[in-house]
């Protein structure tokens, strides 16, 4: 058996006194006696090499993830958004876009969705704006859309083919109106409106979306804004010269 002599101060009073926790001791107390700490009139003892078994060290590491992890935890995360939701500053067109977007009466989720939710790549089921270049099939509350990724881009003054599928598809749905808004002058806008339905795929897999060909005609970041019924969604494109 080793006998543990408690390291003292310059008055006699051991250093430890009071100290009961078995880990505390082991982690404090016997590496004071291997730097030869000794009682008054005791020859000094030198304490044999301390061995530490695999099942040790897991046990001081899993102590220490104890006391570690709630701190990791706690440490405050960056604000998460929605992914692609526009962020950036703009002249209010987008809070605007939003705040119509939020006043719109919503109708509960169908059992089956619009033709084209099953191939969303980025976007949010909130009504917000979010950003459509370089991709296809974004969602923007109730719509998905499809086309800004393709063809080049959106070029001023020429008609580019959008696909619009509303959650709430069927063959009588409400028509399509789109809303253009330019982000940099807010009075520079335009209204796109169609009625034509496609139909995609056969019974019983059949959808239903809008097909358009939209022509903007200036350059710049331009907001669509596409209303179908309670059908709302919000994309940001951008238009090249």
């Amino acid at each position: 058996m080793v006998t543990v002599y408690p390291a003292r101060n310059s008055s006699g009073r051991p250093l430890l006194a009071g100290v009961r926790h078995p880990y505390i001791l082991r982690m404090v107390a016997l590496p004071m006696m291997r730097r030869n700490q000794s009682m008054p009139n005791e020859p000094a003892r030198r304490a044999p090499p301390m061995t530490t078994s695999p099942v040790d060290r897991r046990s001081h590491w899993a102590r220490v993830l104890v006391v570690a992890l709630p701190l990791l935890l706690s440490r405050a995360l960056p604000a998460q958004t929605p992914s692609g939701v526009v962020t950036g500053p703009d002249t209010g067109v987008l809070v605007r876009a939003e705040a119509e977007g939020a006043k719109l009466s919503r109708v509960a989720p169908p059992d089956t969705p619009g033709a084209m939710f099953g191939r969303v790549v980025v976007g949010t089921s909130e009504r917000r704006c979010v950003e459509a270049d370089g991709v296809g099939g974004v969602r923007s509350g109730e719509f998905v859309t499809a086309g800004a990724g393709g063809q080049g881009g959106m070029v001023a003054g020429r008609a580019f083919k959008f696909a619009w599928s509303p959650l709430h598809a069927s063959g009588a749905m409400p028509a399509l109106v789109v809303t253009g808004r330019n982000l940099a002058v807010p009075a520079d806008t335009f209204v796109y409106s169609s009625h034509s339905i496609g139909v995609t795929g056969s019974p019983p897999n059949q959808g239903y979306l809008f097909p358009s060909g939209i022509a903007v005609s200036n350059a710049g970041r331009w907001a669509l804004i596409a209303v179908s019924g309670s059908n709302w969604g919000c994309f940001v494109v951008t238009v090249r010269p």
